[in-house]
């Protein structure tokens, strides 16, 4: 019986490693690649233990019309594991590389079993002397539960706000992972293209 719930727990926390979180596994780098109708950007991340991750976000800003850097920090501030879920709160920030007045600060969060998946982020953002934040909301289920090393599937609902822009966007996406690769991908209700890519090294 050890055994088993060992088993399950090593499943889930592999599961919720690659599925997208801030932070990685103890002396690992992630890569992240990110398209929205806000930005498009790539992100590089280390993580030096399993709560905490720094990292370097190049990006081009479509709402400025302009491009930039930004040195990223996170940390996870709590984790709860049971027998059959993981729920994860972290800290999240942002500095410019060349314009300080650039930054950013906010929360994350998210809770899920194999099956089931709710998650959210907060953003308080100042760009060029504009206050505005940036959050999400997504609530997930898998269509199948996959094994370790499998193909894994998430259909998933995405609700997002963005209040300099003042527009909000509730649309289907999909997500997929196998081994330490992830890809997700969907389209708003504008046919606008929303799409993250992970590879953990």
């Amino acid at each position: 019986m050890g055994i088993y719930k060992f088993a399950i727990l090593g499943s889930l926390v592999w599961t919720c490693a690659v599925f997208g979180r801030p932070v990685s596994y103890t002396d690992s780098f992630t890569f992240m690649m990110y398209s929205n109708y806000m930005k498009e950007s790539l992100y590089v991340h280390y993580s030096p233990s399993f709560k905490q991750s720094v990292g370097v976000e190049v990006l081009k800003d479509k709402a400025f019309d302009t491009s930039y850097g930004l040195i990223r920090y996170t940390h996870l501030l709590m984790r709860k594991n049971t027998k059959n879920s993981q729920a994860n709160f972290y800290f999240i920030s942002s500095l410019g590389l060349n314009e300080t007045s650039n930054y950013s600060y906010g929360v994350q969060g998210d809770w899920e079993t194999r099956e089931y998946f709710l998650g959210f982020k907060h953003t308080q953002n100042s760009f060029f002397d504009s206050e505005f934040y940036d959050q999400y909301f997504m609530a997930g289920m898998v269509p199948y539960v996959g094994k370790y090393g499998d193909l894994h599937t998430w259909m998933m609902l995405k609700a997002r706000r963005n209040s300099d822009s003042n527009e909000t966007h509730t649309y289907p996406i999909l997500k997929f992972f196998k081994g330490d690769t992830l890809i997700e991908i969907g389209f708003d209700n504008r046919e606008r293209l929303d799409l993250h890519f992970i590879q953990r090294f």
